[in-house]
């Protein structure tokens, strides 16, 4: 069968690969099922069909994005409305899940196809920022025709998606984003007790932020990690000048995400949203017995000194800065009407 934007209407494009060293969109059917899954995998693995049914996805070159994302439909998808960039553990993921509890939003939180357009210019010497500006558009283009009677779309990054940042908003300049971030103390805490994958050191690709892999593997833990926040910290305040930019604490949350998340990103505020907004945020969406962030800032200042040097030296001057901005010019809107 010749595959056509028509045939694929429905389709979500799962996840690009490079396949004969091409890069190939791998598109997925979606079942009934709504996407309100903390991360888009797990999307996949509850909305679809079958997890990976034989015979039921298709294999593209990336070029058929365009065609799906212009081609006629009774009903259009729904441009982005907002992204959620993020420092890890910070609470970005509550937000993403309540702005997912409104039957007509969709959410892209850490998308696979995403992440592989914004690392791509690593090992393919083709993928230009312009490339990939353009590529990125037609891809959240084609996401959002997958779903139909959604009306908003938001994605939330990766968290090292900050550093092509550029990128994204040359291919969004007037969509409004977060950035979320917490006391950089109580994010080390968070990896101590549990460390993410990417922040292994060599787990995520030196190069995307201008180190050797050399220095990467000779640092300690923390260092390491202290020098990834400061990296993401400073990639966000490089982009407020570009415009529609909003500093959101941890601290704020989850009472910010009904509030002043909604009127930056333009939600108007119902009851119904409220409320169903309300319930989703009372839950932690990854590991319940998390230790508070009160608890583990005291602990590390006290038990791992070494830890929290290395905060100090290499974090806590863009945590000052974040906050300085976020009481001025880069705070969350106020109000109390929608």
């Amino acid at each position: 069968m010749e595959l056509t934007a028509e045939n694929l209407r429905g389709w979500l494009p799962g996840k690009i690969l490079w396949e004969a060293g091409e890069p190939t969109v791998v598109w997925r059917p979606l079942g009934p099922g709504r996407m309100i899954d903390p991360y888009f995998d797990d999307t996949l693995r509850t909305t679809a069909t079958d997890p990976e049914p034989e015979g039921k996805t298709f294999h593209t070159p990336i070029s058929l994005l365009r065609e799906v994302a212009e081609a006629p439909q009774d009903e259009p998808g729904p441009g982005p409305a907002g992204f959620v960039f993020h420092w890890s553990r910070c609470g970005s993921t509550v937000v993403a899940q309540m702005l997912a509890a409104s039957y007509t939003h969709l959410v892209l939180a850490e998308s696979q196809p995403i992440d592989a357009l914004l690392r791509c210019h690593l090992w393919d010497a083709r993928a230009t920022p312009e490339w990939q500006q353009e590529q990125l558009h037609w891809l959240v283009e084609a996401s959002a025709r997958a779903t139909p009677h959604r009306t908003r779309l938001f994605i939330k990054f990766d968290c090292w998606h900050l550093l092509q940042l550029p990128v994204i908003r040359a291919a969004f300049p007037h969509v409004p984003w977060l950035f979320i971030y917490r006391d950089p103390l109580e994010v080390l805490a968070s990896h101590e007790h549990r460390c993410g994958a990417q922040f292994v050191p060599g787990e995520l690709e030196p190069e995307l932020f201008g180190w050797e892999l050399g220095d990467v593997m000779r640092r300690p833990f923390a260092l390491h990690w202290a020098k990834m926040l400061a990296a993401f910290g400073q990639a966000a305040l490089a982009g407020l000048p570009s415009g529609r930019g909003y500093l959101v604490n941890h601290d704020e949350l989850p009472d910010a995400a009904t509030n002043g998340i909604l009127r930056a990103l333009g939600v108007p505020r119902s009851p119904e949203l409220l409320a169903e907004m309300a319930k989703t945020g009372r839950y932690h969406t990854k590991d319940p017995k998390t230790i508070s962030g009160a608890v583990t800032t005291a602990r590390l200042q006290q038990e791992l000194p070494d830890h929290a040097l290395a905060v100090a030296q290499h974090v806590a001057a863009v945590y000052a800065e974040l906050e300085t901005r976020r009481n001025g010019d880069f705070g969350l809107p106020e109000g109390s009407g929608n």
